[in-house]
């Protein structure tokens, strides 16, 4: 219940953040921007659909293998929710994504790829106390020997990355081998469930993937997600970029 009430809480933020954002809309602007600002709630309202649907899947003792789970391209998704997520993030802080249109394709329910960009960025963002910086990258990465964060194990071949890197408070070394265990959080009380980096641990590692994580108290934390990269095909055409809002600076 902790779970699927923190995932959509983050769907709610950005319903919540673009009503507001109409609501302060005056008669000069309205029309420029008003369909923009519906849309993204229209498709947060079915990320929230999406997740209801998965909720009464496991309920019934199905799951989302074989038919939720597709090939296909990441980087319309990461757009999606950057877009999302500029709603609520104060402007204080500065975010700006790198993501590489030519990355390969991943196997994964486009819900679950929402939560874990969501859970990392949101994360982000409480570290940095309203002030300072997110970079959101994806791109190809070769691994060799490399040693999963979550699990310890080593691993190689070929993934695609997602990293989330902000200019926070950071971790403890301490406290860093504990983040993806289930209710544990660094935060205040009443400021964190301690659920998102363990919902992040699940999805990865249900798809074959593994998790870096880099830390240094006061100087920041990067978190880098790698997907088993699959094999090309029609998905993999280019597909334009989203137009982002003015206010941020994106960098593609």
């Amino acid at each position: 219940t902790g779970g699927i009430a923190h995932d959509f809480n983050n769907i709610l933020t950005g319903i919540l953040g673009y009503a507001a954002l109409l609501q302060q809309l005056d008669a000069v602007t309205a029309d420029a921007t008003i369909n923009e600002y519906v849309g993204e709630i229209h498709l947060a309202g079915e990320r929230a659909r999406d997740l209801v649907k998965n909720m009464l899947r496991f309920s019934r003792g199905h799951t989302t293998e074989g038919d939720a789970r597709t090939i296909l391209r990441a980087q319309p998704v990461v757009t999606e929710v950057v877009k999302m997520l500029t709603a609520t993030i104060p402007s204080s802080i500065r975010i700006t994504a790198q993501i590489d249109q030519l990355a390969a394709s991943i196997r994964i329910d486009p819900v679950e790829l929402h939560q874990v960009i969501t859970n990392l960025v949101i994360n982000a963002r409480d570290a940095l106390d309203g002030v300072g910086s997110i970079q959101i990258a994806l791109r190809d990465h070769h691994a060799e020997q490399d040693t999963c964060a979550a699990c310890h194990s080593q691993f190689d071949g070929s993934f695609v990355e997602l990293s989330v890197n902000d200019s926070g408070s950071g971790i403890s070394p301490d406290h860093l081998q504990s983040v993806f265990e289930p209710f544990f959080t660094t935060k205040e009380v009443g400021k964190g469930t301690g659920l998102g980096l363990s919902v992040v641990h699940g999805i990865v590692h249900k798809l074959g993937g593994h998790i870096g994580i880099r830390s240094t108290v006061g100087q920041g934390t990067r978190i880098a997600l790698l997907f088993p990269a699959q094999a090309a095909d029609a998905s993999r055409a280019d597909v334009a970029p989203v137009e982002l809002p003015a206010t941020r600076m994106y960098t593609w």
